[in-house]
């Protein structure tokens, strides 16, 4: 059984707590880079929460997935057939609470360019990133102006190949 938006009734029936708002209606206002466990646990229970109590102002927060590496497209396979839902389970040493987050709209194919539109949409309120270690171009403490991405990007900085050229671009656009 894949979680999906014809699986909500059952779920809600068997005590899940299921998005109660018209997902339809959400427009994404935040671009998240790096969807995983820990954006989930956090921002993504944060906007459904908002999106939960005051719908009339959290329906502007939609967020929209994205990633720039090989392995998230693994992410978004996953995600894709499920519409985008996402399950967070709670336990504690009493309970475990189980709740469908619907706050995301969508996971931008794995495409620097794609990002680069959408971070041109005058929606997109915030852009989030969740990066590992790997992922900021440290050496020794340092930002590594000697990496070949980064220097791509320093070289060329009409066409980043890191999320931070994206970045850097979309904030002259």
């Amino acid at each position: 059984m894949r979680l999906s938006t014809s699986m909500l009734t059952s779920l809600a029936k068997k005590g899940v707590s299921v998005p109660k708002f018209d997902r339809a209606s959400i427009k994404p206002g935040i671009v998240h880079v790096g969807v995983g466990n820990f954006h989930r646990s956090h921002m993504a229970a944060y906007v459904n929460d908002m999106m939960l109590t005051n719908f009339d102002v959290g329906k502007n927060w939609g967020i929209i997935g994205c990633g720039t590496l090989h392995f998230d497209q693994a992410k978004r396979d996953l995600l894709e057939p499920q519409d985008w839902l996402q399950t967070l389970v709670e336990r504690d040493s009493d309970s475990t609470n189980a709740q469908v987050l619907g706050c995301m709209t969508d996971f931008l194919p794995i495409d620097i360019h794609a990002i680069q539109k959408t971070l041109e949409n005058p929606d997109i309120k915030i852009v989030s990133l969740t990066v590992t270690e790997g992922g900021y171009y440290l050496k020794d403490g340092k930002f590594d102006l000697q990496n070949e991405h980064v220097k791509h990007d320093i070289a060329h900085p009409d066409d980043p190949k890191t999320i931070f050229g994206v970045l850097c671009k979309a904030a002259r656009f």
